[in-house]
């Protein structure tokens, strides 16, 4: 998964991509489409591996892996899509 290695058996995030994912949730709840918020952040993602990203709840930290985003921005990120595709 993007923005998570594992290193001796347990997942660790992966601090470079970890700052991209940030960038794209940043972008996006800034109100970049999902596209630019990718582009902004230096990646080519298309417009569905971004939706992907950003509702993913890997990002949030569960049982199995580390936060490597804030809730409330997951939340912000899932409404904005909401009224964006619903």
């Amino acid at each position: 998964m993007y923005g998570y290695k594992v290193e001796n058996g347990e997942i660790r995030i992966d601090e470079h991509e970890a700052s991209v994912i940030v960038g794209i949730f940043n972008a996006y709840i800034s109100g970049m489409s999902m596209t630019n918020a990718a582009k902004n952040a230096g990646q080519l993602f298309c417009h569905s591996t971004v939706k992907r990203i950003l509702q993913n709840a890997c990002y949030v930290g569960g049982q199995f892996t580390p936060c490597n985003y804030k809730q409330k921005h997951i939340f912000k990120s899932k409404c904005r899509i909401d009224k964006a595709f619903f």
